[in-house]
């Protein structure tokens, strides 16, 4: 079944199947935006993580890039805002 009333300048077309999913089919603009950018985000992974902030971080930010680019220590540190002190072994 066709849903027009969730369709507009970023969706094409918004289709319920017999089960009850909905699937969209972006707008053609949206898509040529989109496909440079990548987010792979496995909840179950980063859960795995504990309350490690830092690594959550860590883990978001790979997990948002196609090639992450090869980042110095600290320029990681100043994106994620962090004033601790980085562990021995890391120096």
């Amino acid at each position: 079944m066709r849903l027009n009333r969730l369709t507009g300048p970023l969706i094409d077309t918004a289709i319920r199947v017999p089960d009850g999913r909905l699937f969209f089919v972006l707008a053609r603009q949206l898509r040529q935006i989109l496909c440079r950018e990548v987010m792979r985000n496995a909840l179950a992974r980063k859960a795995r993580l504990g309350l490690n902030g830092l690594a959550m971080w860590l883990h978001d930010y790979i997990a948002m890039h196609l090639r992450s680019a090869p980042e110095k220590r600290e320029c990681l540190r100043t994106l994620q805002r962090s004033t601790l002190q980085w562990p021995p072994f890391y120096t």
